[in-house]
């Protein structure tokens, strides 16, 4: 695998802290003060949605900007193979939402998460595209991105969240 040059990225927070560390996102001005727009190197859509860009923490932008161009390398550049590995289909960013199931604030809400691929890595399932090994779970956890479908419990494969859990 193509991997691009090593960066020097900040450590991720741990989720009991993102409070502290970025404030209320229900707060007017939130998004203003937080967030970066992120280009992937190769073309990504929501069902017939062109994604031209997605909405990140501006602490995970470096991370995320990493974890797209490495993706794009290891597919030799090419959009066909990007899509071979089902990272050109977008499935959320920066939602203020708790997360399911729960009252606390989704990882979403600090837009420090991205979801891809819901279709083919629904909430919950044991048997998903996106697998230990894979491509995409392998460039995003190579960042610094903690892979959802790890968890035990409720897996969430569709979901990558540069934050720990704690």
């Amino acid at each position: 695998m193509a991997v691009a040059a090593e960066l020097a990225l900040p450590k991720p927070p741990l989720q009991s802290q993102c409070l502290k560390l970025f404030g209320n996102p229900s707060e007017k001005g939130w998004g203003a003060k937080n967030l970066e727009y992120v280009s992937p190197p190769f073309a990504m859509k929501m069902g017939d949605i062109t994604i031209s860009r997605v909405k990140i923490n501006k602490l995970a932008a470096p991370a995320l900007r990493a974890a797209f161009n490495d993706i794009w390398e290891a597919c030799g550049k090419n959009q066909a193979a990007v899509a071979r590995v089902h990272a050109d289909r977008f499935s959320g960013d920066w939602v203020v939402r708790p997360i399911r199931g729960g009252s606390t604030p989704s990882m979403h809400s600090f837009a420090l998460a991205i979801d891809l691929d819901a279709g083919s890595n629904p909430l919950g399932a044991l048997e998903t595209f996106f697998m230990p090994g894979s491509l995409v779970v392998k460039c995003f956890e190579q960042r610094g991105f903690i892979w959802g479908g790890r968890w035990k419990g409720r897996r969430d494969a569709m979901h990558f969240q540069y934050v720990r859990v704690g």
